[in-house]
């Protein structure tokens, strides 16, 4: 798998048939000897290179230099074992052999060879090792190293193993965790991140968490509404499905992502013409903006704001993904009926291998789209049991808006940036009362466009 993700396809198949011809000719040899010291020895080599090789299937073991270097040795010793006569001094091969006469000349280079490879292997090898000891991905109880690195030290460990793609999401993941002070400094921590993760995903590509992170940098990057509508949340949205494409069991990229597109599904137009059409006329009006833009943007280089320097500079993020391709895959024009049937297809897939979090999807589904076809869109189409619970919790349910509304019945459109605290005080209810009107969890996150439940 490993060969497979750093070379492509001719290198994994080049490595498997290499590896099938000397386990079958292993195999050839092995049974036509009758020395019980040969076959034991032969039997455990080869049964060695299976575990290996399995073990290569689910993991990327052979990025530790002793795993490689164990493999060969383990290779040449049942090579030998099973082509050997007799024991001690007097022990011969009956494979062929042949001698190559080592004139001087040959004698240096060879040597220069002999030392080129062990500088290198010295060299990377002892890189490896400091970048881990500043920055450590690999558990090590030896050392007992500091799995929270300063800044400092992930950005050592990237100058000395650049293409370590832990190193350059260990950087994200502090941009991700510092705290704010104001927009600009989220925006800076956001950018960063973001081309943090853009470097990770360069690097392993088949990681799913990778490309569920940076939809997630993407998908919260709200610092322009024409940005955001037509150029980070295309993005977030390829991530997404990117992610659940490499990491198809996982539950919780499967939970977050359905949850994802439930709320993406609302902003999404009801046909695709129409969304080219409210595009082109957003497009217009940031051109009407952008004058105004250039003029702040002078001011606040007069002023030297360090801060703007780190988000228009340093902290932007790569065009490499601000194109139509994201993970080599034209991104294609999606409205709200595709993104529908996505969250739905996720719920079921994540149901299947969670089914006790189905009130948790249909609570979150029906917030926004309060339609019996839509939730029940959401269950396994298998699971006769979980629908039968589902269509319960619906006939149940207090939060179905009757088709005449009663007056004192209050509606509130979530807003961009506005929290549950912001909007109790603006009608001057708890956070608490609104969580359980619209049955909210405490770690329930709101996002613009929600319709939130005030006054029942």
């Amino acid at each position: 798998m490993e060969a497979g993700t750093e070379t492509g396809w001719p290198g994994l198949v080049l490595l498997v048939s290499a590896f099938a011809v000397y386990l079958v000719k292993m195999i050839r040899v092995w049974r036509r000897r009758r020395d019980l010291h040969a076959l034991g020895i032969g039997a455990g080599v080869m049964a060695g290179l299976v575990a290996v090789a399995l073990h290569s299937y689910f993991d990327f073991n052979m990025h530790i230099p002793a795993n490689p270097f164990t493999l060969a040795a383990l290779a040449a010793l049942g090579y030998a074992a099973v082509h050997r006569q007799g024991h001690g001094p007097s022990e011969s091969f009956f494979y062929s052999m042949g001698k190559i006469p080592l004139t001087r000349f040959r004698q240096y280079a060879l040597f220069a060879v002999a030392v080129l490879v062990c500088g290198f292997a010295v060299e990377s090898a002892g890189k490896h090792f400091l970048a881990e000891a500043a920055c450590p991905t690999e558990w090590n109880s030896t050392l007992n190293l500091n799995w929270r690195p300063e800044l400092s030290n992930i950005e050592k460990a990237i100058s000395l193993n650049s293409e370590n793609f832990a190193y350059h999401n260990k950087r994200a993941v502090h941009f991700m965790s510092l705290n704010a002070e104001d927009k600009e400094d989220q925006k800076a921590n956001a950018l960063e991140a973001g081309k943090s993760l853009e470097a990770a995903v360069r690097r392993n590509p088949t990681s799913g968490i990778l490309w569920y992170s940076l939809g997630s940098v993407y998908s919260t990057s709200r610092y322009d509404l024409f940005d955001y509508l037509n150029q980070w949340l295309p993005r977030a949205d390829a991530c997404f499905d990117a992610g659940i494409k490499y990491a198809p069991m996982d539950e919780h990229i499967l939970f977050n992502v359905a949850w994802y597109w439930v709320w993406r599904a609302g902003l999404l137009s009801e046909k695709k013409e129409e969304g080219k059409k409210i595009r082109r006329l957003e497009g217009k009006r940031e051109g009407q903006g952008f004058a105004m833009q250039s003029v702040n943007g002078e001011k606040q280089k007069e002023r030297g704001n360090s801060k703007e320097e780190i988000v228009k500079g340093k902290g932007q993020m790569s065009e490499g993904f601000a194109g139509q391709r994201v993970n080599g895959e034209k991104q294609k024009e999606t409205c709200r009926e595709d993104g529908i049937r996505k969250f739905q297809e996720y719920f079921q897939r994540a149901l299947a291998l969670a089914p006790q979090q189905w009130e948790k999807a249909v609570e979150r589904t029906w917030a926004y789209f309060p339609d019996d076809s839509v939730v029940m869109g959401i269950v396994p189409e298998n699971d006769d049991d979980l629908k039968s619970s589902v269509l319960k919790y619906l006939a149940s349910t207090e939060t179905l808006e009757p088709e005449n509304p009663v007056a004192d019945k209050q509606y509130h459109t979530v807003g961009t940036n506005e929290t549950l605290y912001s909007i109790g005080r603006r009608y001057g209810v708890t956070v608490g009362k609104i969580r359980r009107l619209n049955h909210l969890g405490s770690s329930s996150v709101i996002h613009p466009g929600q319709k939130l439940l005030i006054e029942n």
